[in-house]
């Protein structure tokens, strides 16, 4: 019986150290969408500081739900400072759920950096003449409390 027992456990601490969460199988997703090139570009670009991607972007553009009943969260970023010579940035915010406000503060880390195949230039090439050299994704972790 103990050796059942002890059987049936490691099998079930098997399947909890392989299964993947939801975030990691959405990363593995993204990172497997054939318009992406698979060359890995997160260190080239870690002298860059891409803080203004998360501070200028309007409030509108900036889509996220929470909970069991999928409630509209806005984010704003307050804050958003570099760490130099990596790919992490330390952050500050506000959320609004509804009429509720809370500040936040945390981090998020830069793990993916790859560029699209091909580029898009806009509704009827509004961009063509922009000096557009390529689009990138990129894909990173957070953690904010």
């Amino acid at each position: 019986m103990k050796k059942l027992f002890l059987f049936l456990l490691l099998i079930r601490l098997t399947d909890i150290c392989l299964a993947q969460t939801e975030a990691e199988f959405f990363k593995k997703k993204q990172l497997n969408n054939n318009q992406l090139n698979k060359r890995e570009l997160a260190l080239q670009f870690a002298d860059k500081d891409f803080s203004k991607l998360w501070t200028k972007t309007a409030n509108e553009n900036v889509y996220g739900f929470i909970g069991d009943k999928y409630q509209r969260i806005r984010v704003k970023f307050v804050s958003v400072n570099k760490i130099p010579s990596t790919n992490n940035y330390v952050v500050s915010g506000k959320t609004m759920v509804k009429t509720n406000i809370c500040d936040f503060q945390g981090t998020i880390s830069i793990t993916n950096i790859r560029k699209l195949k091909t580029i898009s230039l806009g509704l009827d090439d509004e961009y063509k003449n922009k000096g557009i050299k390529g689009q990138y994704v990129i894909i990173g972790d957070y953690s904010f409390s």
